[in-house]
């Protein structure tokens, strides 16, 4: 009987390990029916995003059509929920929003602004809410703001401009705007019942993609679709994910154990398809090799007809990532770049539609306008298809001195 109690009490501690250890938390808040420029679409957001995030197994605090207490409420019930071992902490707000003096404000319902200096008494400043959430030490914070909606107020001073500023994070802050700082998003999209950045959220919160890259394929979708350019803000965001893909188990687990691509297991029928490690390295060095000395030509032939990259654009040419290439270190000032590739961090799936090559990599540039050079660490995400040439490149930079 002792025995058996002894192992209840060990399984009931390792559930709770496991519960703990993926504690993911989540405010969604959506003002729509303002006196003033009311909007049609951010309870409908809201409710499908705070109901999706639920499925992902967030702990979901909602709050629609709220003033500025119960905004402010909200806020502080969200705090108290999320602590170091919080893996995600994500606040979802659609409505109106606003900057002043290079600082967003998200409108509350019963806010009375006549003119944009009073955004900092009536409206709740975006900033200060990710520092109190950032206070809390998630291993990852999330700031998604569809608020960019224009309002019909008055402006006293020049520093009231459209949508929204900048806002500053720390390095476990994700910052995504429904669109680029100065510009307003739309309210409706296609569907009628959603605005455009959240009716493209809703298609694509539940892919197992890094976060990172997630919020970068929505803003291109959106731009894509409906010609409006949505902005990420973040870096050395740990890679984790919404929905995580099924864990494949490889002899550097400790390392990188998580595709994009579902693995294929080789096969002697299959030697042809499967790159070896040294076949990975070779393909990589030479990427980089290429790079270093400007051999144009041969980039181009590495490459596939069409490639993805992250930094600089989506879906383009060979041709086109040959000239982004080309004309990288004139357009900052680089006059010289060094490449360490940490080899013992290469992680590298077989899987049906080509290879997925993981590896971190020091990079150091020296501008004409610095006297010190910078230094990166990234982690690299490089897929490979069967023909041997690089389909996709997704860089993340991990630390910056």
């Amino acid at each position: 009987m002792n025995i058996l109690k002894d192992i209840f009490i060990i399984t009931m501690l390792f559930a709770t390990t496991i519960a703990i250890a993926n504690h993911r938390v989540a405010l969604v808040i959506g003002n729509g029916e303002y006196k003033t420029a009311p909007l049609d679409n951010p309870i409908n957001d809201a409710d499908a995003v705070a109901d999706k995030l639920q499925n992902l197994g967030f702990e979901v605090i909602r709050g629609n059509n709220l003033d500025r207490k119960a905004m402010l409420k909200k806020v502080r019930d969200f705090r108290q929920q999320v602590n170091s071992n919080t893996e995600i902490a994500l606040f979802y707000y659609a409505g109106h929003g606003a900057q002043y003096d290079k600082e967003s404000y998200l409108i509350p319902l019963t806010a009375s602004i006549d003119y944009d200096n009073d955004l900092p008494i009536e409206g709740i400043s975006a900033q200060k809410i990710l520092q109190q959430i950032e206070d809390e030490n998630a291993k990852v914070n999330i700031l998604i703001l569809d608020a960019c909606r224009n309002l019909p107020f008055k402006r006293r001073k020049r520093s009231g401009l459209r949508g929204l500023a900048s806002i500053s994070g720390n390095s476990q802050s994700l910052i995504v705007y429904s669109t680029k700082a100065g510009e307003t998003a739309n309210d409706n999209g296609k569907s009628g019942s959603h605005s455009p950045y959240t009716e493209v959220l809703l298609r694509y919160l539940d892919k197992p993609l890094p976060v990172t890259q997630l919020f970068n394929d929505i803003g291109y979708e959106v731009n894509r679709i409906y010609g409006q350019q949505p902005w990420i803000s973040g870096s050395g965001i740990p890679r984790i994910y919404l929905r995580t893909p099924q864990k494949q188990v490889t002899h550097a687990d400790t390392q990188s154990t998580q595709s994009i691509l579902p693995v294929m297991p080789a096969t002697e029928s299959q030697n042809n398809d499967v790159l070896s490690a040294e076949e990975v390295k070779k393909i990589i060095q030479n990427y980089y090799d290429i790079q270093v000395s400007e051999d144009w030509r041969s980039l181009l032939e590495i490459y596939s007809d069409n490639i993805t990259r992250f930094f600089d654009k989506r879906n383009i040419t060979n041709y086109e990532a040959v000239e982004i290439a080309k004309n990288y270190k004139s357009k900052f000032g680089i006059t010289q770049v060094n490449y360490d590739i940490s080899w013992d961090s290469l992680v590298h799936k077989n899987s049906s539609l080509g290879t997925e090559v993981n590896y971190t990599m020091n990079y150091r540039i020296k501008r004409n306008n610095k006297n010190k050079p910078s230094y990166f660490l990234l982690n690299i995400t490089i897929n490979i298809d069967k023909n041997r040439k690089i389909i996709s490149i997704y860089e993340d930079i991990m630390s910056k001195k």
